[in-house]
């Protein structure tokens, strides 16, 4: 996974909030999948765990070809 896009699950005593860290100090600013900033106390958290995959599928369940997959990305990275 590459830096910065580790998701995250963090919670409180009123909620779950999953998301990417951005911040992380007396405040916690995460990213939800929509884009969205939430931005809750530190103090507040009652735990935090970074999870363990990523939220990319694997390009083997795409089905797609190897050489498919390296077009792809390669017109993608031109955009």
């Amino acid at each position: 996974m590459a830096f910065g896009y580790e998701p995250w699950l963090f919670t409180t005593a009123q909620d779950s909030y999953f998301g990417f860290l951005i911040a992380d100090g007396q405040n916690i600013v995460l990213r939800d999948l929509a884009g969205k900033l939430t931005t809750l106390k530190a103090k507040d958290v009652k735990s935090r765990t970074k999870q363990k995959n990523s939220l990319m599928p694997d390009p083997s369940t795409l089905q797609i070809k190897e050489k498919d997959l390296s077009d792809l990305a390669g017109y993608l990275l031109s955009l």
